[in-house]
């Protein structure tokens, strides 16, 4: 059985906490790289589980973001 949601919901929010930590800690050297990278699991999730989980995890990570930061 194929998991395309859960793991399009766990990127998405690995997504998130790259992203999130990475304005944290100062977009200034390792914040910078962690930035830089926080694409990367959407990505993965892609390439590796199609579009279906790309995109689920993209929207994810977009709702996710967006509660945190309105706060």
């Amino acid at each position: 059985m194929n998991h395309f949601l859960i793991i399009g919901i766990i990127a998405g929010l690995c997504t998130a906490l790259l992203n999130l930590s990475g304005y944290a800690s100062g977009v200034v050297g390792l914040g910078f790289i962690l930035v830089l990278i926080s694409p990367l699991p959407l990505m993965i999730a892609s390439l590796g589980w199609g579009t279906f989980a790309g995109l689920t995890a993209v929207i994810s990570s977009g709702l996710v973001l967006a509660i945190i930061i309105s706060r």
